[in-house]
């Protein structure tokens, strides 16, 4: 208890320094190391762009656009059903996310649309190939819901066909999407509050980690 307080109180320490709220100073608090770790990579918002001009059909669309758009994680993006999208409110519902926990996820317009080509026809065509109707959103090419490896490899499949050697370095998984639309969301101004509820975190620390990857705008061209 006391090692978590105090990597808390230095975690929250570095960031009023990234922030310039206070003085950087010699006397830095020590370092807590609990296990290895590892930074993961993340996205320009140019590179989000890219993957997303790179998907080859709506359904590849949805899978980027939930997993880096909504920052859901790889369990929460199977478990979807199509009435967890709320199109005429711009929401998205997780209902059981990590620690059994729900939560009320926003979309952006431009996630919306994404989306929506996929609600509206290509979702169907995928259902017509099982003789067993399934609510679930992300559906695989014989009309059953998309596991989460399958979902995986979608996401490798759109990096590697961008052919953009400096962004398939960088061994984007679907993890590393949501640590991205957590950094951009802060550097667009969005609180660690407000991050805090869109991830699903229960702690803020997580969070305030992300607060240094603050490089680039969350705009899209």
């Amino acid at each position: 208890m006391i090692r978590n307080n105090l990597y808390s109180v230095r975690v929250f320490f570095d960031y009023l320094i990234d922030i310039n709220a206070i003085e950087n100073s010699p006397a830095r608090l020590p370092k807590f190391q609990f296990g290895k770790q590892t930074d993961r990579n993340i996205c320009t918002t140019s590179e989000i762009t890219l993957l997303f001009n790179t998907c080859k059909d709506a359904r590849e669309q949805t899978i980027l656009a939930i997993a880096y758009g909504c920052g859901l994680r790889r369990t929460e993006i199977v478990a979807l059903n199509i009435q967890d999208i709320l199109i005429s409110k711009g929401l998205l519902v997780v209902r059981d996310g990590k620690n059994y926990k729900s939560r009320v996820v926003p979309i952006s317009e431009f996630i919306l649309e994404k989306i929506k080509p996929y609600l509206k026809a290509e979702r169907g065509l995928y259902l017509q190939h099982n003789s067993v109707y399934t609510e679930a959103l992300i559906l695989n090419d014989i009309g059953a819901r998309m596991c989460g490896h399958s979902i995986y490899k979608t996401i490798l499949r759109i990096v590697k066909r961008t052919n953009d050697d400096a962004l398939i370095s960088k061994n984007i998984t679907l993890h590393c999407l949501r640590h991205s639309i957590a950094t951009h969301l802060l550097e667009n101004g969005a609180g660690a509050e407000f991050v805090k509820s869109f991830l699903g975190h229960t702690e803020i620390d997580t969070v305030q980690l992300y607060a240094k990857r603050r490089k680039q705008n969350y705009k899209f061209s």
